[in-house]
């Protein structure tokens, strides 16, 4: 989820209380098609809390829902979002999205960020979907040319330059995704952001008894998060119960919806809307990893010089 917008609503009492999972269910609000996304505020919106959906199609289509907030950085959370009709690969992680975007506005909050959901198309071809929204909004990155790179898909080239940051990659919060079934939330990987993970510890303190209780440096990798994460924005992946998804139903003809666990989608759905909403509410924004520089790597990769005077140069 993401967050952004402008200051429209007075802030609430205690930003850093936990969601509960108390609303009753109701209309997620309008969602709207066009051919591409705008973040411009409707002139006139529904009590807060409204939803406008923005999609547009193409090798991979990206669909938007927004939330709006009443400051400029973003939250945002995603999933990836394939074309086949799906359960647990596709179908778990945009319940779990909408269903926390469903309790905040059932909860009448109001966050001080706006928070967007990203369901994105083209995952499995290449994080095309979430790709292509960072490239067009955050940041850009520049691929090797040579010959012998055009054999294999972009996103495997060597990149040549530094990275181009554009003016929304300062008003960008956090992102968090799940892509890893319909399994409850274990916790979340932080990519080896050490600063933020003692946010964390504070935030999951109220909700052990939910099972989540893992807060990690690890990485992983080959899903949307990267998209943001290689480009210094903060991404984080959740961890979750694999259940019978790489066994069974991940990417076969058995990942149907008779296989998604209501209790573990609702459980997963809380915490969701938790991480999300306590983001948007923070005085600052989640701190930040140092800025990559990918146009370095094969520099820092060349052996040192000098190390063992006696060895045979090749």
């Amino acid at each position: 989820m993401i967050t952004d917008g402008q200051d429209t609503q007075k802030r609430a009492e205690d930003p850093n209380k936990p969601v509960m999972p108390s609303a009753r269910r109701g209309a997620v609000g309008q969602i709207v098609t066009g051919s591409k996304q705008s973040t411009t505020r409707p002139r006139a919106l529904p009590p807060f809390g409204a939803f406008v959906g923005r999609a547009w199609s193409g090798a991979a289509g990206v669909h938007i829902w927004l939330f709006w907030g009443r400051d400029q950085p973003w939250v945002v959370r995603g999933a990836a979002f394939g074309r086949a009709v799906a359960g647990v690969g596709t179908g778990a992680g945009a319940i779990i999205a909408l269903e926390a975007m469903r309790i905040l506005r059932a909860l009448n909050l109001q966050p001080r960020r706006t928070i967007r959901i990203g369901l994105w198309g083209g995952e499995e071809q290449g994080l095309f979907g979430s790709a292509g929204y960072v490239s067009n909004h955050f940041a850009t990155l520049s691929y090797s040319t040579k010959p012998e790179e055009q054999v294999v898909p972009e996103f495997l080239r060597q990149q040549t330059r530094a990275i181009a940051i554009k003016p929304e990659h300062s008003k960008f919060d956090a992102y968090f995704n799940t892509d890893n079934g319909g399994g409850k939330f274990l916790g979340i990987f932080t990519e080896g952001n050490s600063a933020v993970a003692n946010i964390f510890q504070q935030w999951i303190a109220p909700i052990s008894d939910l099972g989540f209780t893992t807060i990690t440096l690890r990485n992983t990798g080959s899903t949307d998060h990267v998209s943001f994460d290689q480009v210094g924005l903060p991404g984080f992946q959740f961890i979750q119960d694999p259940r019978d998804y790489e066994t069974r139903s991940a990417h076969t003809n058995q990942d149907t919806y008779e296989r998604l666990s209501e209790p573990d989608l609702k459980q997963a759905a809380v915490i969701m809307a938790i991480f999300v909403y306590n983001t948007a509410e923070r005085d600052a924004m989640l701190p930040r990893k140092p800025m990559p520089h990918p146009e370095l790597e094969e520099q820092l990769a060349k052996p040192l010089e000098g190390i063992y005077p006696s060895a045979a140069k090749q």
